[in-house]
């Protein structure tokens, strides 16, 4: 499954947010899951992810995985706003 994560980081501490990214994102691959691309706008006001994983419960895990969570505060501290939505790819 692949879920694509928007981030609005207009008002976002980025220094914080990247602090948050470097731990949280290589908890992926303990589930199963893989950062596929992780893009910026040039302006910096939007990231975007797009995450693989085996299942939702292995998407569920890692948002849940103790690591993640004893961070939880970097993340509400940094102002950021994410969405996720399951996509899919579409063949050419």
């Amino acid at each position: 499954m692949l879920r694509l994560v928007t981030i609005d980081l207009r008002n976002a501490d980025l220094a914080l947010f990247d602090a948050y990214e470097a731990k949280v994102l290589p908890l992926a691959a303990k589930h199963g899951g893989r950062l596929e691309i992780r893009v910026r706008a040039v302006d910096g006001g939007s990231e975007t992810h797009l995450l693989r994983f085996p299942d939702e419960a292995a998407f569920e895990a890692y948002r849940n995985d103790p690591q993640r969570l004893a961070v939880r505060d970097m993340w509400e501290r940094c102002g950021a706003v994410a969405t996720a939505v399951e996509v899919e790819a579409i063949p050419r």
